[in-house]
C-alpha cells in the first residue's frame, strides 16, 4: 500500500469561533493523496489577430476548419502594434479542447488555418499561445476507485488520535467532500516554444470526513 501524504489536518468547531479543545459534537479531518493521470484532452489558447473592421462572422468563417464557435470566443481586445494611435488590431481570444490522441491532426489544421489566412486580404493572424494537458473523467474515477479506501482508512486514524487527545471517542461518520485539485502546473507549450509534455498530469484527490464524538 502506498503511502499516504496527509496536506492539511484541522478540527472544525460546531460553533464559529472558540479554541480547538473547546466542547464540540465533531471533528473534521482532511487527507490527500497525490496521483499521476495520464493525459486524455488538450486545451489551446488561441487568438486570431485581425484588422479592427474585422466582425467575429469574419474571423469564424476564416477560421472554420478548426471548429470553431461563438460558445468558444473567450474575449476580444483592442492592440496598438505602431506609433500612430490608429494603428490598431483586434484580438479574438478562443478556447480550443481536442482529444489527446488528435494532437497532430489538430497541429496541422492550425498551420493550414494560419497559412490561409495569411494570404487572405485583408489577412489574419493566428497565434497559438498557450496549450496545456487535461485529465478527464474517467482517468479520475478509476483513481478514485484506487485512493478512497486507503483514504478513509487515514481519516480515521487521525481522527482516533485527534479525538483521544480532546478525551473524547470518535463516532459516526457525518459527512464526507471530495476534492480534486491540481498539485502543480504542468503546461504542454509555451508562446516561446519547447516540445509537448509531460506524459502524466499530477493531480490529489482530498478526502474531507466529518465524525461524530461520543
Amino acid at each position: 500500500m502506498r503511502r499516504l501524504f496527509p496536506l492539511a489536518l484541522c478540527i472544525a468547531l460546531t460553533a464559529l469561533c472558540g479554541s480547538a479543545f473547546a466542547q464540540t459534537d465533531g471533528i473534521t479531518v482532511t487527507v490527500s493523496q497525490n496521483v499521476d493521470l495520464p493525459p486524455d484532452g488538450i486545451f489551446f489558447s488561441l487568438a486570431i489577430v485581425t484588422e479592427p473592421d474585422a466582425t467575429l462572422d469574419d474571423v469564424l468563417a476564416a477560421s472554420q476548419g478548426l471548429g470553431l464557435t461563438a460558445q468558444s470566443l473567450a474575449g476580444v481586445t483592442l492592440q496598438q502594434y505602431g506609433p500612430s494611435i490608429g494603428q490598431t488590431r483586434l484580438a479574438y481570444a478562443f478556447s480550443l479542447a481536442v482529444a489527446y490522441g488528435k494532437f497532430k491532426e489538430t497541429n496541422e489544421k492550425l498551420a493550414a488555418t494560419r497559412r490561409t489566412m495569411a494570404a487572405a486580404t485583408p489577412a489574419m493572424e493566428l497565434q497559438v499561445y498557450g496549450m496545456s494537458l487535461t485529465a478527464g473523467d474517467s482517468a479520475r474515477d478509476q483513481a478514485r476507485l484506487t485512493l478512497l479506501s486507503p483514504l478513509f482508512d487515514d481519516a480515521r486514524k487521525r481522527g482516533d488520535q485527534l479525538a483521544r487527545a480532546t478525551g473524547a471517542t470518535l463516532g459516526s461518520v457525518l459527512g464526507v467532500t471530495e476534492t480534486w485539485a491540481n498539485t502543480g502546473s504542468y503546461p504542454a507549450y509555451l508562446p516561446y516554444g519547447g516540445p509537448i509534455g509531460p506524459t502524466t498530469l499530477k493531480t490529489a484527490l482530498f478526502l474531507t470526513v466529518r465524525y461524530a464524538l461520543k
